[in-house]
């Protein structure tokens, strides 16, 4: 199994498409030289991106680059990085990993 990282990244009320588009090519394209796209989605809530880190990825050090580039975008303070190691199941804590603020463990039933 490989580390999967879910993006979730809140978008203002009245966001143009166009823009949702622009920033979620962006943040693929961003991950592309280290991960597989897997899923992606719009909601009112905003952008959720879904990828997997190749095998050998520094997980560690794509989480920081992938939170730097997030909050240049202009994240919000909603926007985090859920992160799930290779060897996590259901019930197991995963890690919320804020763009602006400290990390966060829970655990719940999630993916």
């Amino acid at each position: 199994m490989l580390t999967s990282l879910y993006v979730h990244y809140p978008l203002a009320e009245g966001t143009a498409a166009a823009e949702e588009e622009r920033l979620a090519d962006a943040i693929v394209a961003f991950l592309a030289p280290a991960s597989a796209f897997v899923a992606d989605e719009t909601s009112l809530a905003g952008l959720y991106l879904a990828f997997e880190l190749a095998a050998g990825e520094d997980a560690e050090g794509w989480l920081r680059r992938l939170r730097d580039f997030l909050a240049r975008l202009g994240a919000g303070s909603g926007a985090y990085v859920e992160v799930l190691p290779p060897e996590w199941q259901p019930g197991v804590p995963r890690r919320l990993a804020h763009v602006h603020g400290p990390d966060r463990w829970v655990a719940d039933e999630g993916h």
